[in-house]
C-alpha cells in the first residue's frame, strides 16, 4: 500500500517557498509536516509480488518500478514511492500485513504489525475452533469486555515501543483487538 495524502517530501512546494522568499529572509523551508497518512492505495498484484520479492531478498539497494508504465519506483528500504522521470512528491509505503479500522481499513504501521504477527505465531489463533455465535464486531467486543473483566485473556500479547502498556487480544483466525 502507498499513501496518497501527506507527502514525506514535496520538492515543488519547497522550491516555490524558496523562490518566493525575499533576499533578507533566507530561511530554508521545511518539508511538509510528518502527518500520518489517512488515504492508502493498494499496489497491483504484480507490483505487490515484485515488492515482496525484493523485501524477502533483503536487497538494501532495491528500487522496484511500479504502476502500469513503471513511472514510479519504490525504495524498498526507505519504504517510499516517488516519480522516476519528473520531480514530484514522495509518499510513504507500508508492507500491509495487518489493518486497523479508521476511516475504512488502513494498513498498520510496520512496527505494530510486526508485534501483532509475533503474537499471532506464538498464540496460533488459527488453530482454535471457530465459535458458533454471531460473528458481529459489536457482539464480539461485548464478549471481550466481559471476559477481560472476569479474568486475564489467554491469547494476549503485550506490545513494546510506542505502544507500551497496550496489548493485542486474538479473538479469531484473522481478528485481533488493540487494547
Amino acid at each position: 500500500f502507498h499513501a496518497i495524502d501527506n507527502p514525506i517530501i514535496d520538492p515543488i512546494s519547497i522550491r516555490r517557498a524558496k523562490s518566493s522568499s525575499t533576499p533578507n529572509n533566507t530561511k530554508i523551508p521545511k518539508s511538509p509536516s510528518k502527518l500520518t497518512p489517512s488515504k492508502w492505495v493498494p499496489f497491483s498484484k504484480r507490483d505487490s509480488e515484485a515488492l515482496e520479492k525484493a523485501y524477502q531478498n533483503n536487497d538494501i539497494r532495491a528500487k522496484v518500478p511500479v504502476n502500469e508504465d513503471h513511472l514510479f519506483e519504490v525504495d524498498v528500504m526507505q519504504r517510499t514511492i516517488s516519480p522516476v522521470y519528473w520531480e514530484g512528491p514522495t509518499y510513504e509505503v507500508r508492507r500491509a500485513t495487518w489493518f486497523m479500522q479508521a476511516d475504512g481499513w488502513v494498513p498498520c504501521e510496520e512496527n505494530i504489525a510486526e508485534q501483532i504477527e509475533l503474537g499471532y505465531y506464538k498464540h496460533k489463533p488459527y488453530k482454535t475452533v471457530a465459535r458458533s455465535t454471531v460473528n458481529e464486531d459489536a457482539e464480539e467486543e461485548k464478549q471481550l469486555e466481559i471476559s477481560l473483566s472476569k479474568q486475564s485473556v489467554d491469547k494476549q500479547w503485550n506490545l513494546l515501543g510506542p505502544y507500551l502498556g497496550q496489548y493485542i487480544v486474538y479473538t479469531g483466525e484473522n481478528k485481533a483487538w488493540l487494547l
